[in-house]
């Protein structure tokens, strides 16, 4: 029996170039707990004293621009070589794509088959991509209430040991 040892978010420190909706968010979720400033990596980085979870978060058009102009490569590249930060070591490593590739084609009646099977074909492929080569897992986040979920299970989950082992067997 795998005995897991509970553990608290003791900060979570956001990149200043974030939302301010999402940062109001995040500081309701987590009163007293929200530090503001400019992160080298990463858009989060959830302080749980003896490790970290760090987020990189792309809107959906800043997803399908940077994987188009090859910039997200380079910041994933950065986020698999970071094995620490501020002297913690970096325990999960997660992309967080916030919005639909519907909310990116609003006017798709107006896009050819060929041109959206060309268009998911890349963006089903950078994502295999970043699963595979780059071992990140990718989450969406479709609509605000989808994103304040997301974080607050993570935390709720981290807190309660739940991302360290596979469940006991319920069958």
């Amino acid at each position: 029996v795998k005995v897991i040892e509970m553990v608290f978010l003791k900060q979570l420190t956001i990149d200043n170039r974030e939302k301010s909706d999402i940062i109001e968010t995040l500081e309701k979720l987590f009163p007293g707990k929200v530090k503001i400033k400019q992160l080298e990596i990463g858009d989060f980085l959830f302080n749980f004293a003896k490790y970290a979870v760090l987020i990189e978060r792309k809107n959906i058009s800043d997803f399908v621009n940077s994987v188009r102009n090859n910039r997200l490569w380079d910041q994933l590249y950065r986020i698999v070589k970071t094995n620490e930060i501020e002297n913690l070591p970096i325990r999960r490593k997660i992309l967080l794509i916030d919005g639909t590739f519907d909310q990116y084609m609003p006017d798709s009646q107006f896009i050819s088959d060929r041109q959206k099977d060309v268009f998911y074909a890349s963006m089903i492929g950078a994502i295999q991509q970043i699963l595979f080569v780059y071992a990140i897992p990718v989450i969406f986040a479709d609509n605000k209430a989808a994103l304040r979920q997301f974080f607050r299970i993570l935390v709720q989950r981290e807190e309660k040991g739940k991302n360290e082992a596979l469940p006991e067997a319920i069958w």
